[in-house]
């Protein structure tokens, strides 16, 4: 049986780029679940998988199809139990939606202010063209007036950040030893950016970029990401 991630990309079918399907995929890595990726450009989303969620990640696994990737990462820590948990128990899930909603109310729009235009460089143009329409109806402005701002939006930025720094100064992981969800969809988030702009948004944070590198280690997942430059 051969898991089947379909995950938003780029231009280059090897720019991966959805922080919600990096999410998923560092699961699966954490837990040392084989699957078989399909790059998928904006475009292309509607088509997958014979759904008519327009949305990615989609994660196939044998007869089942799961979409939404909190409900994912919720169905593999139920499916294999006897893998790495992600969770940490019932009590770490509800915690762990928690921080699923911190992250989508908070750092993602303050994330996409600071590397829109950035994104909308990586794709092929019937992409663009897509990308630039719903964004910018999104933000009421152009992509190339929502970005220039970024450097304020980036100091701005390390208030948000602030509450991570100070667990991690205690510890390798935000879940201690190990990566838990908020590991996984906190550098999720950052590996969304890193594909798709050079713009540094930790700013040169050591110790965000020294704790980043780790999750991505413990899910093997380190060259699966490709920066751009």
């Amino acid at each position: 049986m051969v898991r089947i991630l379909y995950e938003l990309c780029g231009a280059e079918p090897d720019r991966l780029f959805s922080a919600y399907s990096w999410r998923v995929r560092l699961t699966l890595g954490l837990k040392g679940l084989e699957f078989e990726n399909r790059p998928t450009p904006f475009t292309k989303v509607p088509s997958v998988a014979d759904t008519d969620h327009n949305r990615v990640p989609v994660l196939i696994d044998g007869e089942k199809t799961v979409v939404e990737s909190f409900d994912i990462c919720t169905y593999l820590e139920d499916t294999y139990p006897d893998t790495q948990t992600v969770f940490g128990g019932a009590g770490g899930r509800e915690n762990a939606a928690l921080i699923d909603n911190l992250i989508i109310t908070g750092l993602y729009p303050t994330i996409t202010r600071m590397i829109v235009k950035d994104i909308h460089s990586q794709l092929a143009p019937p992409d663009q063209t897509y990308f630039r329409e719903s964004r910018e109806k999104r933000f009421g402005a152009t992509l190339e007036d929502v970005q220039r701002g970024r450097d304020k939006e980036r100091q701005r930025f390390q208030t948000f950040l602030k509450p991570y720094r100070r667990r991690l100064e205690e510890g390798q992981f935000l879940g201690g030893d190990k990566p838990l969800f908020a590991d996984l969809a906190l550098t999720g988030s950052f590996c969304w950016a890193i594909a798709t702009s050079p713009y540094d948004t930790l700013d040169g944070d050591e110790l965000m970029h020294s704790w980043l590198n780790r999750v991505l280690e413990a899910c093997g997942q380190s060259a699966a990401l490709k920066r751009a430059t």
